[in-house]
Formats: C-alpha cells, sequence, structure tokens
C-alpha cells in the first residue's frame, strides 16, 4: 500500500548530471549544489524525477533518497524505459501521472470513516463526485 504522506514535491526543482550513466545505475550524481533544490527525503518519503537528454528523451524514475548531490533511484517508472543518460542531461522534479493517481486514491487521503458521527464525505460513483 502507498502511502500519500510519502510522496513529496518541490517547485521547479531541476539539476543537472555531472557525469553519463548507464542504463543500470541506480544513483546518479547531480552537479555540485543542485542536490539541494530537490526534497530531503526520510524514511519511506520519495519523489518522481524525470530524466531528460538533449534530444528530448526521457526517462521517470523514483528517487527513493537524497544525500547532498546523490540521487538514489530505481529505474523505468510510469511505463518508461532505462536510457543511458550524458554529463549535463537535466534532472527534473515534475508532476507525473503516477504522482497524481496517488494523491487522488481516497482510500489512502481519508482516514476510516465507519464511526465517523459528524458529516462524512462520500464518493458518488454514479455522478463522478463528492458528496458531504
Amino acid at each position: 500500500m502507498t502511502n500519500y504522506h510519502d510522496i513529496q514535491f518541490a517547485n521547479n526543482a531541476y539539476g543537472t548530471l555531472s557525469q553519463a550513466y548507464a542504463t543500470t545505475a541506480t544513483s546518479i550524481v547531480l552537479t555540485t549544489g543542485h542536490g539541494a533544490r530537490f526534497p530531503a527525503l526520510t524514511g519511506s518519503q520519495y519523489f518522481f524525477a524525470t530524466l531528460l537528454d538533449t534530444s528530448n528523451n526521457l526517462e521517470i524514475v523514483k528517487v527513493t533518497a537524497r544525500s547532498t548531490d546523490t540521487l538514489t533511484i530505481v529505474r523505468a517508472q510510469e511505463g518508461t524505459t532505462a536510457r543511458a543518460f550524458n554529463t549535463n542531461d537535466r534532472v527534473e522534479l515534475r508532476v507525473t501521472a503516477g504522482g497524481l493517481t496517488i494523491l487522488s486514491d481516497l482510500d489512502e487521503i481519508l482516514p476510516d470513516q465507519s464511526a465517523a458521527t459528524g458529516k462524512v464525505l462520500k464518493v458518488q460513483v454514479a455522478l463522478q463526485g463528492f458528496q458531504l
């Protein structure tokens, strides 16, 4: 089960790779100082990042740890394929479909309301909306 509290975001976080990486790399090092632009992660926290080369080929990765400028990654997320990247290729924290799906999962966002005594938020499937 994915906990929506674990996914992290930052406005306009971007950096460049300090060296080239093969498709099998599970950690990448950003240009000095660029790591500070991305969220600090603890425990099970993570964020999705997009690796982008100069030809606009991209790969979405799940970043599971950040230590200064080093990111620990899980490759080929959200239907993308692991690719090789070169020095100075970009790393960007973008909103992705996977991130939005996690945030839109009401079963994860709302606590169990079976014992609620007041108004509760209910999903109205037929209406595709919410009702109090």
